[in-house]
């Protein structure tokens, strides 16, 4: 009986030094693998950083204003150009029918005119 103790012992022994090792290098994988994924990671954070410089380089009033005057063929708003809400016409039909209407009007017909 204690020869039979004695060899389970040992066998168990063996089997959970085994899975010990295996253990151990198991973590060790996944220990390198989350040191990857958190340079991978600071790298990304990094690379958003230097974006949102980028954009806010790229977005200031002073510069946006030279390009648009530059590019641009921007007109102060005249008074008159102005308008009260009480002065739009009122949407009386779909904007889908309307808008198949205009385009049916600019069309051109067999003789080359629009309608």
């Amino acid at each position: 009986m204690r020869r039979t103790l004695s060899v389970a012992a040992i066998i168990l022994t063996a089997l959970m030094s085994y899975g010990l090792y295996n253990m151990k290098y198991e973590v060790r994988r996944l220990e390198s693998r989350l040191a990857e994924l958190q340079q991978t990671l600071t790298s990304g954070r990094q690379a958003v950083k230097v974006l949102h410089a980028e954009w806010a380089y790229l977005n200031r009033p002073a510069r946006l204003q030279d390009l648009s005057g530059r590019h641009l063929d921007l007109q102060p708003v005249q008074v008159g150009q102005l308008t009260g809400l009480h002065e739009l016409p009122v949407r009386s039909e779909e904007p889908g029918q309307k808008l198949a209407q205009k385009s049916a009007m600019l069309l051109p017909t067999a003789g080359g005119k629009t309608q």
